[in-house]
This record gives structure tokens, sequence and C-alpha cells, in this order.
């Protein structure tokens, strides 16, 4: 990090810090420079860098663990002599820039790099787990200079019955609610079988340099980390990637959309489906999202719980089952719910995406990956229930719909939607050919643009009718297929 304690407030010392390499450690709450000095000097790890702006909060913490779980408090403020036999194996640091910048505003930033120093890790390491009754989490380091295989460890014969198999492993690429980035959540579900929310190849891979949490065993006990768990050849996990492991699995990623087809990660979850699982919340993969250092955008809402996964039973009969959506702390940007089964493909297994707000739902494409785009409408309340995923054992092959038929949308659907500008465009993907009464309506039932539209078989997108320079509010769309049924479609816009 540079020169422990320095005042960087001071244009002497600023000088003469190298340009684009290391980083600034806050301290604690420090009132003037005098304080963070003699912080310093007392030796309780809280002085570091005085930065001439009063009362900061620190910029590197450690983790202290509770019975239900644990904090990065500004307070926690490592001391920088910790080494990784120590009990604080993992820290969080805020990356401002190198020691160069003046930030004494939050808008300061610069590019950086971070270097590690000291002496290679060797041989085996040893890692105390406390019991689950003070430990609700356990922030534990990979100590090597290479990529560290968690099936190696969680099999191994001297670790059995001390943690869980999950892991909860920070990515600084998912854009997060803060856009800081976010815990993925990652689990065993059978030998050499680990699946990651947010989908991606090796996730139980952790690379060099990072600390991951674990959730202990009732009784805790000695995790030993061996220099045979380490992988050697073989690239990281790749976050994006796909795996293939003979799981039936149901990704629902939430990824924000930047300018053309460009989106970034938010948050993900993940289902399994098997028949040794419960519709209740007793599976071992029913897992609850990790919130530390932020909220959690995205979550399965099951029995009161968040959950970042959980098991699903195939379903035995026509019965409409139900895994509902929590969405939370959303911006102004257009979201996109990207839904990926993998090895859903069964005979008579039929899923859907519904969007309660809008009262229309689409169907899943079990092969390949749906999306569905939409934006905030600003009542947190109708945000975090508004979707579900609805799934069930169809009673025939004929059947297309998870609800009556009237209620049914098929393929036609409005996006974005809620639109800036009235700018929504009319999808008819999957929709039989023919011809289409388009009208847009205000809530008064009055018509405001009206047109025909020929739809050949296959995919189409569609302007909505000339309607003029809509204010904001709720408008109808409603569109007729030649046989007379008629789909009235909300839009909202903003």
């Amino acid at each position: 990090a540079g020169r422990d304690g320095a005042n960087l407030a001071d244009p002497n010392n600023l000088a003469a810090e190298p340009a684009q390499l290391g980083t600034v450690i806050v301290g604690h709450d420090h009132a003037n420079a005098e304080a963070a000095a003699a912080s310093l000097a007392a030796g309780d790890g809280k002085g570091f860098d005085w930065l001439g702006v009063p009362r900061q909060v620190s910029s590197l913490r450690r983790y202290v663990a509770n019975s239900s779980g644990g904090s990065f408090a500004s307070d926690q403020v490592p001391s920088m002599l910790t080494s990784y036999s120590s009990a604080d194996q993992g820290y969080a640091v805020f990356v401002r820039g190198d020691r160069k910048q003046l930030y004494t505003v939050s808008s300061a930033v610069s590019t950086t790099t971070l270097q590690a120093t000291g002496t290679l890790k060797q041989s085996n390491q040893s890692v105390t787990i406390p019991a689950l009754a003070s430990a609700g989490y356990v922030l534990v380091g990979n100590p090597y200079m290479s990529l560290l295989d968690m099936e190696k460890v969680f099999a191994d014969a001297e670790n059995l019955n001390i943690i869980e198999p999950v892991v909860y492993l920070w990515d600084a690429n998912i854009d997060g609610s803060f856009k800081q980035g976010g815990y993925r959540t990652i689990t065993r579900t059978g030998p050499d079988a680990w699946t990651s929310t947010g989908a991606g190849a090796n996730p139980q891979y952790i690379e060099s340099g990072v600390a991951f949490f674990v959730k202990p065993k009732l009784s805790g006990g000695t995790l030993k980390i061996k220099e045979s768990h380490k992988v050697s050849g073989t690239a990281g996990i790749q976050p994006l990637g796909t795996s293939e492991n003979g799981l039936a699995r149901l990704f629902v990623n939430l990824e924000v959309k930047d300018t053309g087809d460009s989106r970034r990660l938010v948050d993900g979850v993940v289902a399994f489906f098997d028949d040794r699982y419960k519709v209740s919340l007793e599976d071992a993969v029913d897992i609850r999202s990790m919130s530390n250092m932020g909220t959690v955008p995205l979550a399965w809402r099951q029995e009161g719980q968040r959950l970042a996964m959980q098991g699903r039973p195939w379903p035995v009969d026509s019965t409409l089952m139900s895994m509902p959506l929590d969405t939370r702390s959303l911006g102004n940007s257009a979201y996109v719910l990207r839904v990926m089964p993998d090895g859903l493909k069964r005979e008579g297994f039929t899923a859907w995406l519904k969007d309660g707000y809008l009262k229309q739902q689409v169907a899943l494409d079990l092969e390949g990956e749906t999306l569905y785009e939409f934006r905030r409408t600003g009542d947190a309340g109708v945000d975090s229930g508004r979707f579900e995923i609805l799934y069930r054992k169809m009673a025939t092959a004929a059947t297309a719909s998870p609800e009556p038929a009237s209620d049914m949308r098929g393929g036609i659907r409005l996006y974005p939607n809620p639109s800036k500008y009235g700018d929504a465009r009319l999808s008819l993907r999957g929709m039989p050919a023919g011809t289409y009464h388009v009208q847009v309506m205000d809530v008064l039932g009055r018509v405001l643009g009206n047109d025909k539209l020929q739809h050949p078989e296959g995919g189409g997108s569609y302007r909505l009718p000339k309607w003029g320079k809509p204010s904001t509010g709720r408008y109808v769309v409603r569109v007729t297929k030649q046989d007379g049924q008629a789909h009235t479609l909300q839009l909202i816009v903003e």
C-alpha cells in the first residue's frame, strides 16, 4: 500500500508517492492528522493514511463473525502485520486509486496496480473453523499462488464434517446494487458437481489471493488446506461460461442493459430439479443469499427467506408450481431477466416467466435462453414481488397455457416496459402468421392509435401505431388476432 501512516494531505508526501501503484488505506474515524498519527504510534492498527478529511470510515476492514453471520464494520481495522496464520485470513479493501491523488472529494479516482509482497506460503495450512453457534460464516483465504480446488478441500478425509458444501465468493465483475461487485453462491450437489449463481465453468476453483466464506457445520474443527488441493495447468473460474455436469438446473440472471446488446451481470440465482428435493424449505441446496456489504438485488423468495439457490421436485401431474422471485434496490436502468435452462428439456415439462405487474406470461425456451426486458415501477413493494417462474407437467402436448386461456398472452409482449417516451415495440415472436389489429388506448378506453400488422410466421417485432407524444402514465395496448381473440397489455410511460 505504500508508507503506513503517511499524511497524504501534505503536498510533499503526496509528491513522493509513486504513480499508478499501491492504494491509500484510510484509518477509522480520525478527527485530524495528529489523531491518526497517535493511533498508529499506539499500535492499535487504525492509523494508516490521513487524507485531510475528518471522521472518514476505514477503507481496509477485517471480518468479525458472530452467531448470525458477521460484519465488515468500519472500526474492524486489521493490523498491517497480520499474516495468514492468524485468525484474520481475508480482508475487504476499497480501492479508489494510487497514492499520488488527493482524495478529499468523493469523485476522486485513478488507475492503479496492487502487488503482493512477502514470503510465498508453502506446505499444508490449518484454518480454525469455530462452531456454528459462534460463527454463522467464516472467512478463509487461499494461501497459495495457484488455484485452489474446493472439491479436493471438501472431499479430503481430514475435512469431513467441518464445513457445509457451500462457498460464498466475492466477484468484482458483478455490477451489484452499488456497482462495487457482489457475492456468488457456489454449492456442491454431488462428487465433482459444483454450481455457481450466474452460471459459470469451474466454479469450485478459488483464484490465488482470494478470500471466500464457508459455513461451519455444528461443531466446526480444523480445516486442512493442502498442497495436494492445488490445481495445475487449468484455467480458473469462468464467470459467464457454461458447465455440463448432468444436473437439471434453471439459472436466472438479473442484468443491466447497456448500449446495443451489451449487458452487465447484477445478480443471479439458480434452482435445481430432482425427485429428492421438496417444495418446502428443507433441502440441502436451499441456500440463503449472502448480503454483507450491500443488498441482494435478486433472490428466490420461499417461506419468508431470500435464497440464492433452491431445490425443486420434478412435477408429477399438471398442478401449476410457482417459484417467486424477489427483485430489490433497482435503479433507473433498463434491466433484463436472463433465464437459462440447463437439462430441463423433458417430455411434458413446460415453464413460463410471469410478470404480475403487467399481467403477462412468457414461455421459456428450454433449449436456449429467454430474455425479458423491464424497468422498475418505482414502488418497492410491487418490484419485489413482480416476477415468478411457473412450471408444470402438461396434461397433454397440446396444452400450452399455465393459466386459463383468457389470461394467456402467448408470445405477445411489449419491450422495454416501462418505456421512457412510449417507444416500446410489440413482439409477436412465435405467434401464428396472419393479420393482427393493434390499438393503443388511454385508461378511459379512448383510442389513440390504430393499425393492422401483417405478421409472417416466426419472429417479429413492430412499432406501435402512431399515437402522438404521450405523457407519463398508464396506457393499454390491445392486440386482436384474425380469429377475434383479443390480448390486452399494459404499457407504462415514464
